[in-house]
């Protein structure tokens, strides 16, 4: 009897033991689904000063959008809220993302894993993040991360750009983004989260902008490198979701924002838009040809079935 009493409890056991291994299957199986599945989407910055200039007088915008006016020390210095250089948010474009940021983003809810926001670093996406995307610092229990990102910037020529395009030290760019907010009395979680972007930037070149080395010939790459521009930030956003779940023990984002550009958008949808409107957010998980953003399975990427394997930091502030 008590060498039957014994089976019993070992197969009791035993039947607990795999009910268990099936769930935790289950589970992580659940896991891998999330850590293949992030939804990327695409923001257009607000209304620009230099939007303005080229809608209302396209003819001095295309005169000046060459030259950099962001000289203090000419005969006339422009005033910083009318420069093309880096061009702020036009008082328009301000008010559209504060208004627009108290409601529901696109996206929303977030779903089980944080958010990662990578931004380009230019001035009017720097603002645009930070006042539009304010609800991550209000909305209790929402894990996010921000990253400044390069290839998220609108390059239209190069190796010399309109000017618009052209960046500027983060300091810089900071300090007009802090006077911006102050001005339009922006929301608190707005300055916080302007303060995680600035934070962010500490891992990015200063001179992130500047081309070195040889000086190619002049050329239009909006369309004959767009392929390799869009390879690029594709590369560049994976890095960013790989090393945010590697930090995060293997829970990968939910949803990616990234704040970038008209062009940007272009490169993205392979030319098959034309105009996309300021503060517009479009669904780039897929590019409607069946090839997706990311390509990558993130379980292998990791270097195994989503297990952590820890390590890399890519110049992220987190909450």
């Amino acid at each position: 009897v008590g060498a039957s009493s014994s089976h019993r409890a070992e197969l009791s056991d035993c039947l607990r033991f795999r009910r268990s291994s099936r769930r935790r299957a289950k589970e992580a199986d659940e896991e891998r689904v999330n850590l293949t599945s992030p939804q990327i989407l695409a923001v257009r910055h607000a209304e620009s000063v230099a939007n303005v200039r080229r809608n209302e007088d396209p003819l001095r915008y295309a005169q000046s959008c060459w030259l950099d006016d962001s000289h203090t020390d000419a005969v006339a210095p422009v005033p910083r809220h009318e420069q093309l250089r880096d061009a702020l948010l036009s008082p328009l474009g301000v008010a559209s993302t504060i208004e627009r940021g108290d409601a529901h983003l696109p996206g929303e809810p977030w779903g089980p894993g944080p958010v990662l926001l990578v931004v380009s670093p230019l001035t009017r996406t720097v603002l645009t993040a930070a006042l539009l995307f304010r609800r991550l610092e209000e909305v209790e229990g929402v894990e996010y991360t921000v990253v400044l990102e390069p290839a998220a910037r609108e390059v239209i020529n190069a190796p010399h750009d309109i000017i618009e395009d052209v960046g500027r030290p983060h300091t810089a760019v900071f300090e007009d983004a802090r006077r911006v907010l102050a001005e339009c009395d922006a929301p608190a979680s707005a300055v916080a989260l302007l303060e995680r972007i600035e934070r962010a930037s500490a891992d990015v070149d200063p001179d992130w902008w500047v081309t070195r080395g040889e000086v190619p010939p002049a050329r239009r790459v909006l369309e004959i490198e767009a392929e390799a521009r869009r390879q690029a930030l594709r590369e560049a956003v994976k890095g960013h979701v790989v090393a945010e779940t590697e930090r995060r023990r293997g829970r990968a984002p939910s949803k990616v924002y990234i704040v970038c550009h008209w062009g940007v958008l272009w490169t993205l949808l392979k030319g098959k838009r034309g105009h996309f409107k300021n503060l517009e957010c479009v669904d780039v998980t897929t590019d409607g040809e069946g090839e997706g953003f990311l390509d990558v399975d993130l379980p292998s990427a990791l270097g195994g079935s989503g297990s952590w394997r820890g390590g890399l930091r890519w110049g992220q502030d987190h909450k």
